[in-house]
């Protein structure tokens, strides 16, 4: 999966949207979510933003990939907690 063309975005972006799930990923995401934004259920991970580390560019990637794990590990317990709750509810 190539993110290199992803980037971080602001709350105006999507201002008015409706989502089904929106997943913050850092506290200050989360502090500043705006009400204009409806959602049916929103996930919270408390996750320190790697840009904001500081060290040696070795480091500061590797820093970058914990987080990016982070987040994977993460969801993908929700996507089988999700599945599981849904595959339940059907039988």
């Amino acid at each position: 999966l190539d993110l290199s063309e992803h980037y971080s975005k602001s709350f105006k972006v999507f201002k008015n949207r409706k989502f089904d799930i929106l997943v913050t990923v850092c506290d200050e995401a989360y502090k500043n979510l705006p009400r204009s934004i409806k959602k049916k259920d929103h996930i919270h991970l408390s996750i320190p933003d790697p840009d904001a580390f500081e060290g040696t560019d070795e480091e500061k990637l590797n820093f970058f990939r914990t987080t990016r794990d982070q987040i994977k590990k993460e969801m993908l317990f929700f996507i089988g907690e999700h599945i599981e709750s849904t595959s339940t509810a059907v039988n």
